[in-house]
């Protein structure tokens, strides 16, 4: 339950939205209490009006929302992605909105991306499809400047750094870093 999915939930108790959250990785207490944990992503999806995307990519996510995902959900849903295009299945996306199984779908990510022209999920009036580039603003670019630097310090201090992308490799890392005698 991340800093973006802590953002997205707060806007949504703010508009009177009962919010509820999946994320296996966090202790119970990690929730706020206007909060409701599912602890099986499958309880989540079916009780949902609308599923916002908040979520690395990595093996064990790729594709997590599949055919099976989206036939879990709640008729009538809205899906929303704005974290990595590889966790979805764009046919199986599809293949829901075309039954009229989901209300509709925000994309922010697509994979590949940019979708190509032809792509049918971008000729749809029940998608939007928007470019990634949260990241391309003056804040954006600031914020991943400030990030990047923090986690530089804390790898040249010997510490693992808090926003790991690969954390199978830090143990070398580490073990290089001592070897060098740190910062």
């Amino acid at each position: 339950f991340g800093r973006i999915a802590r953002r997205v939930a707060g806007a949504g108790i703010g508009l009177g939205m009962r919010v509820r959250v999946y994320d296996p990785y966090v202790k119970h207490n990690g929730f706020p209490s206007s909060v409701t944990r599912e602890t099986e992503l499958a309880a989540l999806l079916a009780a949902a009006d609308v599923v916002s995307v908040h979520v690395p990519l990595s093996d064990e996510t790729r594709r997590m929302f599949d055919a099976d995902a989206f036939a879990a959900m709640k008729p009538g849903s809205v899906f929303i992605n704005t974290a990595r295009g590889g966790l979805v299945d764009q046919d199986a996306l599809l293949g829901a909105l075309e039954e009229g199984r989901l209300f509709g779908a925000g994309l922010d990510v697509t994979e590949p991306e940019p979708l190509p022209p032809e792509h049918p999920l971008l000729h749809r009036p029940d998608v939007i499809v928007t470019p990634h580039v949260a990241s391309g603003t003056q804040e954006g670019k600031r914020r991943i400047f400030r990030t990047t630097i923090a986690q530089v310090i804390h790898v040249l201090n010997g510490e693992r750094p808090p926003h790991l992308v690969n954390p199978e490799v830090w143990d070398t890392v580490a073990t290089r870093v001592a070897a060098d005698g740190g910062a």
